[in-house]
């Protein structure tokens, strides 16, 4: 089964995407969408039946590490990277309620 796409529908599309498209673009774009919809066509003819759906292409798995407690750096080296820190806390601008 073939699908046409109209220059209407092209049309209205481009209207929705905001997208001006000359007279010759919207021709290629209806050539293209009836080709991208064709490839879906020929998925939706697969026998599918005993196939599972798949969340992702590929295997994921968490790569963790342990968590191991190790020293942070010194406050002094930390608050030189800071233009206002105080009492172990970067002074900021208020940006709230302002």
């Amino acid at each position: 089964m073939e699908i046409m796409i109209t220059l209407q529908e092209i049309q209205h599309i481009a209207r929705l995407s905001k997208v001006y498209l000359s007279p010759e673009e919207e021709a290629e774009m209806a050539k293209d969408l009836e080709t991208i919809l064709s490839y879906f066509q020929k998925i939706k003819e697969l026998p599918t039946e005993n196939i599972l759906p798949a969340l992702s292409p590929i295997e994921i798995c968490n790569v963790v590490r342990e968590d191991i407690e190790k020293a942070s750096l010194p406050l002094d080296a930390i608050a030189k990277n800071s233009p206002s820190f105080e009492e172990g806390f970067f002074i900021v601008p208020k940006v709230l309620g302002t």
